[in-house]
């Protein structure tokens, strides 16, 4: 059985990319909101959360906090299109597992992921 993934973000061509970047190697959940996102994890457990920070909503801090609550332990890697050194900071200190930022390859999504489930098997 494939470790599943649950991706969190509004459904379009990023979220989209991330999908096909990861469909091959791991099983999908996709949420298109944090409120989604938390209702599904009440029913199945992920191995890592994969979450699309929007330019403009709510702190990503307050929402990976929120994510770690419902989901403790599991690993959360943040993406967004910004590079706001700021922003990169709070989220790892709010407990991001890693950061990366928008466009990538899906390689180096690929690479953080599956670094995030090693991680976490240690």
């Amino acid at each position: 059985m494939t470790d599943r993934i649950l991706i969190i973000g509004e459904l379009g061509s990023e979220v989209q990319a991330f999908a096909d970047a990861l469909a091959q190697d791991y099983t999908l959940s996709l949420a298109p909101t944090v409120l989604d996102a938390g209702k599904r994890l009440q029913k199945e457990s992920c191995a890592a959360i994969v979450f699309d920070a929007p330019e403009g909503g709510a702190p990503t801090a307050d929402i990976l906090r929120t994510l770690q609550q419902v989901a403790p332990g599991t690993p959360i890697l943040v993406t967004s299109k910004g590079q706001d050194p700021r922003m990169i900071v709070e989220a790892v200190q709010a407990g991001a597992s890693d950061f990366v930022t928008r466009p990538f390859a899906p390689e180096k999504l690929r690479l953080s992921v599956r670094r995030l489930l090693e991680t976490r098997s240690l």
